[in-house]
């Protein structure tokens, strides 16, 4: 999935929950990693879903490699 499809997915997602929508305070500490967040690169993924269980919500992504959070399915393509 490119960057423009991810932004359009979520754009769209963010509509059409409308006030079902909410943005979360991130007053956690980002320290404490889980045991699959063993690179830097996955310090973000494992914080937003760390911050999303302390505040009784789910992570929703479209990145398959987030233990815990809800996977989004990415659009298909239609034939014409």
């Amino acid at each position: 999935m490119t960057v423009k499809e991810a932004s359009d997915t979520l754009a769209g997602m963010v509509t059409t929950l409308g006030a079902r929508h909410v943005f979360l305070s991130d007053d956690l500490a980002a320290r404490h990693f889980p045991e699959w967040c063993s690179y830097a690169s996955r310090t973000t993924d494992a914080h937003l879903l760390k911050l999303a269980v302390s505040h009784s919500a789910k992570l929703a992504t479209l990145d398959a490699g987030i233990p815990g959070a809800f996977l989004i399915p990415a659009p298909t393509a239609i034939e014409e």
